[in-house]
């Protein structure tokens, strides 16, 4: 059995789509479920 660094150290594809209202939704598609939504998008 693999530990959760295994699992956290995957490459997971992610979209990320403007919203009408201006904020952003992103969501991982391997992971179903799994999104979030902001205001505005983060630097990096």
């Amino acid at each position: 059995m693999k530990d959760i660094n295994y699992y956290m150290n995957l490459d997971y594809p992610y979209e990320i789509t403007p919203e009408p209202d201006g904020g952003y939704h992103a969501e991982i598609p391997m992971l179903p479920g799994c999104r979030k939504r902001r205001r505005k998008r983060c630097s990096t």
